[in-house]
């Protein structure tokens, strides 16, 4: 990689950033009566922003670039977080029907049509039209000229990271590097290294420059897949055969016990990070309700400015919660890796992260009940895999559909009127205690 790859780098992640900046801008001032409206008839409810995630997806055929429109609709006030979440499980089911819906229609991928339907051939149109309303028109169509050019720049943005990064393949000391991470236990402390790293990232820009939350978390939640996805075609090549790697073995393997019996395979036949995960839970109920520490920490999320007056460090709080936090998130990210499939391949993750913002909204941000629904979940994508497996005359995108429906039935039975801690959202400004 020389100093060319690594300016065409940080090109791409400014224009990333600066495509989201004027499109976000540019929504705020054309926002009006009737596209909130459009936008709000479209997301009123559970299911509907789901199908409307599900088709805007199955058009397109980029869950990425759905999520960068819901990012620019939130930034600019037309969405709301309980409107996006629905959308943004849509996108992923969308990403399941794609390659059904041509099939059906027997249109091939290769196709003019579906080509100019991907992001790459429409992002240069929308770039043309946009600099030609905003040259040439006034008023709200100016804006309309803005917002295509902000949503062509950070889409060119995300394309050309991947060409930025192209010379790693044949750098020796990058790929010895990734030769350090082989052992499974390598692999998870190597995960919550890069997810620290990342979401210290997310740290400074929402708790030193208290930018909005929501924005900057659904940016990240684009960057970092993509980034992961690059260094691993750079590394391993883009050829069509699979990496595989080394399992993390199993309590009853470690014992020497073959576990066939249903309580065997059920409390024995697991890996230590499930151990890890129960242990978790049973350790963030005893730490934020017995501990002065933890309670110092349930002060900042409710009422930092209270917390600050009595001597709190509130942003060394956040900062130090921003660290654990990162790490669990990557530790959970390559538990995907090192327990339950052999290999990586781009969109491992399947929306996860989403999954798990329900769930912790299900589980009413009570550890307790957070296991539950991670255990109810977990029983739904299970389920969805061995439907798959089975005999049956009905294409598996509709399995793969299973965990992304149940949660949006469980947001809609449930609701969202406990929004979490009363601060959740909100950046902190010291200067305004």
């Amino acid at each position: 990689m020389t100093i060319f790859n690594f300016l065409t780098l940080l090109g791409s992640l400014s224009l990333f950033l600066f495509g989201m900046s004027v499109m976000g801008t540019a929504l705020e001032k054309r926002a009006g009566g009737s596209l909130k409206a459009i936008l709000a008839k479209l997301t009123n409810g559970k299911f509907s922003g789901l199908l409307t995630g599900l088709a805007v997806t199955a058009v397109i055929q980029s869950s990425s670039a759905t999520t960068v429109m819901v990012v620019g609709f939130v930034n600019s006030g037309l969405l709301s977080l309980k409107q996006s979440i629905p959308v943004i499980m849509g996108a992923n089911i969308g990403t399941t029907v794609t390659a059904w819906l041509l099939s059906l229609s027997g249109i091939s991928g290769d196709s003019l049509f579906v080509q100019l339907l991907k992001p790459s051939s429409f992002t240069p149109v929308l770039a043309v039209i946009g600099i030609i309303l905003y040259l040439t028109a006034k008023g709200k169509k100016k804006d309309t000229g803005l917002i295509l050019l902000g949503f062509a720049t950070l889409m060119f943005g995300m394309e050309s990271l991947s060409g930025s990064v192209s010379g790693l393949r044949d750098d020796p000391n990058f790929t010895k590097f990734f030769l350090l991470f082989s052992n499974p236990i390598l692999g998870v402390l190597a995960g919550a290294a890069a997810g620290i790293l990342v979401n210290m990232i997310y740290a400074y820009a929402t708790i030193t420059l208290c930018a909005e939350q929501i924005v900057y978390g659904m940016a990240i939640n684009i960057f970092a897949p993509a980034l992961a996805s690059f260094i691993y075609r750079v590394y391993f090549g883009a050829g069509s055969e699979l990496v595989q790697v080394s399992l993390m073995e199993t309590l009853a393997s470690r014992m020497g016990i073959t576990a066939n019996g249903f309580i065997t395979k059920l409390f024995l036949d697991q890996t230590p990070m499930v151990y890890l995960a129960y242990l978790l839970v049973v350790f963030t109920v005893i730490y934020f309700n017995r501990t002065k520490s933890g309670l110092n920490y349930k002060a900042v999320g409710e009422y930092p400015k209270a917390a600050a007056t009595l001597g709190i460090d509130v942003i060394g709080i956040k900062y130090t919660a921003s660290v654990i936090c990162g790490a669990l998130a990557g530790i959970g990210g390559a538990y995907l890796t090192t327990c339950y499939t052999t290999t990586y391949v781009d969109g491992n993750i399947a929306g996860r992260g989403f999954i798990a913002l329900a769930a912790v909204i299900f589980g009413r941000w009570n550890a307790g009940g957070v296991l539950i629904a991670c255990l109810f979940f977990g029983f739904c994508d299970a389920l969805q895999i061995r439907l798959q497996v089975g005999s049956y005359n009905i294409p598996y995108q509709f399995f793969q559909m299973i965990p992304y429906i149940a949660t949006v039935v469980v947001l809609a039975a449930i609701g969202m009127k406990k929004a979490g801690p009363k601060s959740c959202g909100k950046p902190y400004r010291k200067e305004e205690r």
